[in-house]
Parts: C-alpha cells; structure tokens; sequence
C-alpha cells in the first residue's frame, strides 16, 4: 500500500517544523505569521552548519504558488531540501522496532473441517499436494509490519511512503492489516509464549526488499519512460556531433597525400571512435536509477492461528498449515 503524498499546506508545515526543532534542542519563536526564528545548536543546527556550533536564523513559509527565485537554506517549499534533512534527523532520533500481539476474543474456536477443506480447495488447489488433516492445534503465525520511505534518485528526486503487512515466511501481502491496522485490537502485553525466534530465520529482509520492489514498481514505470526518453534523446545528439564530426575528418584525411599525415588523421578517427564510446557510457550512467529504501518502522506482529498437517500420498515428508480465523486464509510452510 503506497500512501499517497500531503499537499503542501504552509500552516501544517511551519508547525511541524517548530515541533521537530524544538523536539531536536532549537528554540522557536513566531516573528511573523510565516516566519519563525529559530536559535539551535547540536542535532537541531547541523541542517545549517557541519559543526553543530550556534545557528541564529529565519525560516520563511511561503505560498505553495509563491514566484521568485528560492533560498533553499532560509525557505521550505514543496520539495525543499530543509524538509527531508529534518525528516532524517528525527528518523535517526526515533527509528520504532518492536513487536506485538491481535487481539481476537477469549472464546476462539477451530474451523469446522468442512469449511476448512472449502477454503483450501478455492485457495490453494492443486498447487500443493495433499489436504490439511484434523486435529487443529492451536498455533502462532506472524507477519511483519513495515513502514518505509523509497527515494528514487533520477534526473529528479522522488519520495515515496510505503506500508505493507507481510506474512511470514510466505512474503505475501496482507491487504487486511495493510489497510484496516487501525481496526484491531491488541493484547497488552504481549504473551510471553509467542515463539518469536521461529521467524528469526525466514529472510525477512529479502522479504521486505521484494515486497518494496514490487510496490514502487508504479512509480518506477512513470520514472523509466522519462529517463528512456531523456536518454534517447542525449545519445542521438552525441551520436550526430561524432558522425559529423568523423565524417569531417575522413574528408580531411583523403586528402592527405601524405602517409604521415594520413596516419595522424586516423590517429584522431581512432581517439574519436573511444571518445563516441566513452560519451555514450557516461550518459548512460547518468541515466541510471537508484532507489534506496528507509525503514521508519519494522514491527513483528502475532496473532493465533490453527495448525495442520498436509498428508499427501506418496510423500514420505508431511508439510505443515496454519489457517488463520482472521481473514479465513491457509498459510503452506
């Protein structure tokens, strides 16, 4: 789930600005309806200064539609740089790890095997041999929470906010907690029962990454014709100016009577050739796309679940499901 960007409201900004300032160590005052003065030194003065000494400064807020040239160091508007600095700070201030448990009643009960068997057969099929075989035990599943900032880093910058609910160890996406996290109830505190370390080993990482891959993939799309094009575009014309200008030196060099000179000039058709071919691989580098991922918030999240195991004929090792009462869904380990 990509949560979609704020607009730029000069209010909501300043007053996040003075919070996250004054949460870093700064002292703000109002001068002016939109401009706040500001006195920090430490943490809160290296958006100014490498050496965290002193900074006495004013911070201006103005429309969205405001026209002029910008002061990038003294001015927030859309996209600013000053944005994205206090954003790091405060995220190095407070990066969230933790875990938790759902809350799903007192009185939870085993699936009856009939319906059990309907929702295997329409989730999984034939993809996996065999059926999940009774009797139920009561189990954990857990699924990892992520919030995260993608910055692609193009001809222009972009940012994007990502929040995804992964089951564990399957990585598939969890619409349900991605979008209704809000909607549950959490047991406080955490039993202590929880096997936690049983997903300690199930690459969570290369799950996360995956997961975040695929979710930007939208975004990437947009972003890749507009470099393509832009590339396209550089290498055409570097392309014509080394035609043209090798051309030249051919016509140049035919008329050379000359050896000496003959082989001079193709000295410099030569330099020219690895010259064109340099060009071309340094746009292309420029042209590149790097995306880098921000973890703000990782959190393994529990929640009881009904374990069977898989007989299948023929197979001598036996698999093991859990169906999870939440969304009524089978996860296959």
């Amino acid at each position: 789930m990509k949560l979609p960007k704020s607009r730029h409201e000069p209010d909501k900004v300043a007053r996040f600005f003075q919070e996250a300032l004054e949460k870093l160590g700064g002292i703000c005052e109002w001068s002016w309806h939109d401009r706040l003065h500001v006195l920090a030194e430490g943490t809160a003065a290296s958006l100014w200064t490498a050496n965290e000494s002193v900074v006495d400064a004013e911070l201006h807020f103005p429309p969205s539609d405001a026209s002029g040239p910008r002061r990038a160091d003294r001015e927030v508007f859309p996209g600013c740089p000053l944005t994205f600095r206090v954003a790091e700070l405060l995220h190095a201030e407070e990066v969230q790890y933790g875990r938790a448990c759902l809350d799903l009643g007192a009185n939870l009960k085993p699936p009856a095997p009939e319906a059990a068997q309907k929702q295997w057969e329409a989730q999984i099929g034939r993809k996996i041999a065999g059926k999940p075989t009774g009797p139920y035990v009561q189990d954990w599943h857990c699924s990892v929470l992520v919030l995260a900032r993608c910055d692609v880093q193009a001809i222009d910058q972009h940012w994007s906010l990502h929040r995804l609910a992964l089951s564990l160890p399957d990585g598939r996406v969890d619409e349900d907690l991605t979008s209704n996290l809000s909607l549950h109830a959490f047991k406080s505190p955490v039993p202590s029962e929880i096997p936690w370390s049983r997903w300690s080993d199930c690459g969570v990482t290369e799950i996360v990454r995956q997961a975040l891959r695929d979710d930007i993939q939208t975004d990437l799309k947009a972003i890749q014709a507009r470099q393509r094009r832009y590339l396209e575009r550089e290498l055409d014309r570097i392309d014509q100016y080394f035609r043209d200008y090798t051309r030249e030196l051919r016509q140049r060099q035919t008329r050379q009577r000359r050896q000496e000179s003959q082989s001079r000039y193709q000295e410099r058709i030569d330099a020219a050739k690895a010259e064109h071919e340099r060009r071309r691989q340094d746009q292309v580098q420029r042209h590149e796309i790097h995306v880098y991922p921000h973890i703000d918030a990782l959190i393994f999240l529990a929640e009881p679940a009904w374990r069977a195991e898989i007989v299948a004929p023929r197979e001598e090792t036996r698999r093991t499901a859990r169906f999870l009462p939440r969304n009524r869904r089978w996860v296959v380990e």
